[in-house]
């Protein structure tokens, strides 16, 4: 199995730090780096050269589709995960969602090669 190449967009600083720590020392995945994200602004460019993206899911979802759509036209084989800290649900744009229970279900979302599209505007996935 290949490495898979993580970037975190965070809200709170407490999410990309307990998912460093439960990312860290797992076989063939490696975080890049993270960086402080609202939803609205551009992705860092650090971003782009990331396997897979993880944001923590922002207030305002329209924008976070907005510059997840515009991060998938450049790079269609990147990977997003939009995690959701009040039900731990798991997006991956933009097929499905799963229930996240333990460290395996993010592992194994981490490693899907399902989906790279998010729902398009005015309907559903």
């Amino acid at each position: 199995m290949r490495l898979t190449r993580i970037f975190i967009l965070y809200d709170h600083p407490l999410f990309a730090r307990g998912l460093e720590r439960l990312l860290t020392g797992v076989r063939h995945l490696r975080v890049l780096g993270s960086a402080l994200w609202h939803g609205g602004e551009s992705l860092p460019q650090a971003a782009a050269q990331a396997d897979v993206v993880i944001l923590e899911k922002p207030q305002d979802t329209s924008e976070a589709d907005a510059a997840v759509t515009r991060l998938l036209a450049s790079r269609p084989e990147a990977r997003v995960l939009c995690l959701s800290l009040e039900n731990n649900q798991i997006r991956v744009y933009s097929a499905h969602s799963l229930t996240a229970t333990e460290q395996a279900d993010l592992v194994r979302a981490l490693h899907a090669r399902t989906a790279t599209r998010p729902p398009r505007a005015g309907g559903g996935s």
